[in-house]
């Protein structure tokens, strides 16, 4: 009964370490051009026929653009997000461009599936992240006041940024 055990437990793990080693994380064709017109949601969207696909699908104007800052917040979003690129369905990547007025913030939140990584091109952000430490729950916070600063925040960690000048 022993020597059948260990058979099986044998076995099982060849197989288990077959299917590990056989997993591949690249994508199966070179781009998925989002369908958003279709109902079927995935993780993502479906790919609309690649046949169909077109340069614009790739590109995005208005990035260079401020926008709006004249709200509660005095921070306005420009996203660069499938909805903008259909090209960028599941590359698993999307940008936005964020503008503050004086005093304006960009309220907490967490990013559970990605890194956001920014870049200061002008002027000054107080940029924060709450972090579990030794003594619980710490924030950290950086003033960046240098063009090209770059930051990088790891994700599922709460985030908060407001531009004190």
């Amino acid at each position: 009964m022993e020597i059948k055990s260990l058979l099986l437990t044998l076995v099982a793990l060849i197989s288990f370490c077959s299917v590990v080693h056989s997993f591949e994380p690249n994508p199966l064709q070179d781009f998925c051009v989002a369908d958003t017109d279709s109902s079927v949601r995935v993780n993502g969207f479906v790919c609309r026929n690649p046949m169909l696909a077109q340069a614009s699908d790739f590109s995005l104007m208005g990035l260079n653009l401020p926008g709006n800052t004249l709200n509660p917040l005095g921070s306005a979003i420009t996203p660069a997000t499938v909805a903008q690129i259909p090209g960028l369905n599941t590359l698993g990547v999307s940008m936005v461009r964020i503008g503050y007025a004086p005093w304006g913030l960009k309220p907490p939140h967490i990013h559970p599936c990605a890194t956001e990584i920014f870049t200061i091109l002008k002027g000054t952000l107080e940029d924060s992240f709450i972090m579990k430490g030794m003594l619980g729950m710490e924030v950290l916070s950086q003033l960046l006041g240098q063009a090209a600063k770059t930051l990088v925040l790891s994700r599922w960690l709460t985030l908060f940024s407001d531009q004190n000048q």
